[in-house]
């Protein structure tokens, strides 16, 4: 099997994880289906040699893993350090930039203190994973960041824009 066709195959784990971890209630378990597919998404990237993508991926699922129990803007901030030094070191040129890009504004959102804000930065985060996607010619990880954006999307409007209801008069 190629490295290729098992790195797809490794994409297509990773929506089934995610639609999962968007079905679960309980804010840690969403973290640790999401700490899984960005593992799952790490050796997709390591296997088509994008390395900073793959760090990108390892870096989201420590992420994932320590804030479920811990939340602070000194830990934010180590993120925010760590994803640029690594950026840095792994440079490989503009998919280097779009990987980090992602997983900066990625990181941001999972510390914002509004609901609208975090869905605007991961919404962000989406759009250049699917630019990086489409350039490292990923056909499922171009899949698997359309299918979270959508959903960004429709959470987005049903939170944030969609006019609310109003109460019905009752005769």
């Amino acid at each position: 099997m190629s490295a290729f066709l098992l790195s797809q195959i490794l994409a297509g784990l990773v929506i089934l994880v995610d639609a999962t971890a968007l079905q679960m209630r309980k804010r840690s378990h969403l973290q640790l289906c999401l700490c899984l597919a960005s593992s799952l998404l790490a050796i997709h990237f390591f296997l088509l040699d994008k390395q900073t993508a793959g760090w990108m991926m390892v870096l989201a699922a420590v992420r994932f893993f320590i804030t479920i129990h811990w939340q602070s803007k000194w830990l934010a901030a180590l993120f925010v350090v760590v994803s640029l030094t690594t950026t840095a070191y792994t440079f490989a040129g503009y998919l280097s930039l779009l990987s980090g890009a992602g997983n900066l504004l990625s990181t941001l959102g999972s510390f914002c203190k509004t609901d609208r804000a975090l869905r605007l930065m991961l919404i962000s985060a989406s759009c250049c994973w699917i630019v990086h996607n489409t350039l490292a010619f990923t056909p499922l990880g171009i899949l698997v960041e359309g299918i979270f954006l959508s959903s960004g999307l429709i959470g987005f409007y049903r939170y944030h824009l969609r006019p609310k209801p109003k109460p019905c008069d009752a005769p």
